[in-house]
């Protein structure tokens, strides 16, 4: 013998729930995001460039930087050293990567002294080490 019986508040509540967990999770990924993001290029094999986007949650940054100087009067920040045991090596910063964006601004096409006193700007909100 089969009985019918229709439910519509049970479908709801799975859902819901999987809902409050997506909610959860990004709010969880916010949290940890928390911080200034660069990010940079990094020459690949075939110069093919990736972009990596690292968030800096603390002071001292722990590189240094240069310029390489483009026929169109651009000149991007390279890094120049990582320091040992450092916040930038922690992240995975490498040298020769190049600075692309702080935060959302694109700053490929700034002075490099106008990037630099933007990198450092931004840099002041983060705690020291």
């Amino acid at each position: 013998m089969f009985c019918c019986f229709k439910s519509t508040t049970a479908p709801a509540e799975p859902m819901a729930k999987e809902e409050a967990q997506v909610e959860a999770r990004e709010a969880e990924e916010k949290e940890e995001a928390v911080g200034l993001k660069i990010t940079f290029a990094e020459e690949q094999p075939f110069n093919l460039p990736r972009e990596v986007e690292l968030i800096f949650a603390m002071r001292p940054l722990g590189m240094t930087f240069d310029a390489i100087l483009t026929f169109t009067g651009e000149a991007p920040v390279v890094i120049a050293e990582v320091a040992e045991g450092g916040h930038a090596a922690a992240l995975g910063v490498k040298v020769g990567m190049v600075i692309k964006a702080i935060g959302a601004d694109d700053v490929t096409s700034l002075p490099f002294r106008d990037c630099l006193a933007k990198l450092a700007k931004a840099a002041e909100a983060l705690p020291t080490a």
